[in-house]
């Protein structure tokens, strides 16, 4: 299995990686574990999904599972934004991604 490491990509004398991108991740991160322990069966379904039963029916745990997934790519995704050298993701594909992830979030690209 192939391993890789993020790590800022900063300079000396330069700027370093952006906070923001830092704390953006570490809510996406978030967002991809409560996703992730939905899609496991665990009893948040009041907090999702409408709300309608404490636990999630199968269509909703894929759903669950597929924005899981969404939302750690979005972590990767955005550090590499905020300049944090990730291998997954070359800094051209970063860009265009980030058009999905705002467009998932309801906000419009600048």
């Amino acid at each position: 299995m192939k391993t890789f490491t993020i790590e800022p990509t900063a300079r000396p004398g330069r700027a370093s990686c952006s906070a923001a991108g830092v704390a953006a991740a570490v809510g996406f991160a978030g967002m991809a574990i409560f996703e992730l322990a939905l899609a496991l069966g665990a009893p948040l379904g009041r907090a999702a999904m409408g709300g309608g039963q404490t636990y999630l029916p199968m269509r909703l745990r894929i759903a669950s599972s597929v924005l899981a997934i969404f939302w750690a790519l979005a972590v990767l995704l955005v550090l590499r934004r905020a300049g944090y050298r990730v291998p997954v993701f070359s800094f051209k594909v970063a860009r265009a991604g980030r058009g999905s992830v705002l467009s998932h979030l309801g906000l419009p690209e600048r």
